[in-house]
């Protein structure tokens, strides 16, 4: 994998841990909002 595969802007839906014991929990909440932005520009 190199730097090119994670180039670009993502934004973020949901957030859900499932565990074994059938529980479903959304650390940040139902209603998320945000986006990160990956680029090559000051990486070395």
């Amino acid at each position: 994998m190199n730097r090119k595969c994670f180039q670009g802007r993502w934004h973020i839906l949901s957030w859900e841990q499932a565990y074994d014991d059938g529980r479903l929990v959304h650390p940040m909440g139902t209603e998320l909002e945000g986006f990160i932005e990956h680029s090559d520009y000051g990486m070395f």
